[in-house]
């Protein structure tokens, strides 16, 4: 489960007089811009070893979150009474857009602006793709894919509903609504891409990470292991 907040953490925390990355370096991030990172170089900065707990640290420190729902109480393994779920992780795109991967941006997008089920968009931030270089307004394309992502929906929501269903129908419908999402949001975005082709995909990429990662911050409470496990089946398209 993830949560969305006002969030701005350092870049380190302070350990024994230690300064410990939170996540990866000015100058990493310097060389190779967010946009243009790979989802193993992604999954790597995410979840290497302490960094989540870092971040939380961090934004303990300065009390986003309360204090007993940091490392002390995830190494304890409960959170203190009445305090709620333990934080595992937290991740504010203004300050690592490196750590988000494209399919989590991609929903952001459609989720707030183009779906009707959506609730209405936070900014106009598709209004900057001059700014990145693209050579037509990306809004008609995505409004495009999301239609056909609906369609699909719907569709599968009416084979649901029947009394009867043949085996074959079944076995396509043996995943909840959240894989279906899932698959139809992943086949969308390789749409967009294809679509879009090399380059314009890329200025495209830059758009999401410029001009909504900022806006994507969340509070993670499943443990690192979990939330990466499912994050990689999002990116297979939950195959």
């Amino acid at each position: 489960m993830v949560r969305r907040g006002s969030l701005i953490l350092t870049s380190c925390v302070w350990i024994a007089g230690t300064c410990t990355p939170a996540m990866a370096s000015e100058h990493e991030r310097a060389v190779k811009p967010a946009w243009l990172w790979s989802d193993e170089e992604r999954f790597t900065a995410r979840f290497a070893p302490g960094t989540a707990e870092a971040r939380v640290s961090a934004a303990a420190s300065m009390n986003v979150i309360p204090q007993q729902t940091g490392p002390k109480a995830l190494a304890a393994g409960v959170a203190a009474s009445g305090s709620g779920p333990i934080v595992t992780d937290v991740i504010d795109g203004s300050v690592h857009p490196e750590l988000l991967m494209p399919i989590e941006l991609f929903n952001d997008v459609v989720l707030m602006r183009y779906l009707p089920e959506g609730p209405p968009p936070r900014d106009d931030a598709i209004a900057r793709w001059r700014e990145v270089g693209m050579a037509e307004d990306p809004d008609a394309l995505l409004r495009d894919v999301s239609r056909g992502m609906v369609s699909i929906l719907r569709e599968r929501s009416r084979r649901a509903t029947r009394e009867e269903r043949s085996p074959a129908e079944a076995g396509d419908l043996r995943d909840g609504p959240r894989e279906l999402y899932c698959r139809v949001a992943a086949d969308a975005f390789e749409t967009l891409r294809i679509k879009l082709g090399g380059g314009e995909y890329e200025r495209f990429l830059r758009l999401l990470y410029e001009g909504f990662a900022p806006g994507r911050r969340m509070l993670v409470f499943e443990s690192p292991l979990q939330t990466e496990n499912a994050l990689r089946s999002r990116v297979r398209g939950c195959r």
